[in-house]
């Protein structure tokens, strides 16, 4: 992760402001990210069995699973 990434992220989750991050603000951040890949992972679960036909479809065809989990971290980057 870039270094400026890291600022963004460190600035985010500091919701006090304090230049620390307390636990607590950490698992809050973590819970809004897991929202954010839960609803995204929703949107790829086409019929809703917890299962991505689209993931399962890359992975069959030998596409690297690894780049696209790369794209969309890299889109959670506040940095971008």
């Amino acid at each position: 992760m870039c270094s400026l990434c890291v600022q963004a992220v460190l600035s985010k989750a500091d919701t006090d402001k304090s230049s620390d991050i307390s636990f607590a603000e950490f698992v809050e951040y973590m819970r809004e990210h897991e929202r954010k890949l839960r609803l995204a992972f929703s949107d790829l679960d086409h019929n809703k069995d917890g299962n991505s036909v689209l993931l399962s479809f890359f992975a069959n065809m030998n596409i690297l699973v690894t780049s696209l989990l790369y794209d969309a971290t890299s889109t959670l980057c506040y940095c971008n």
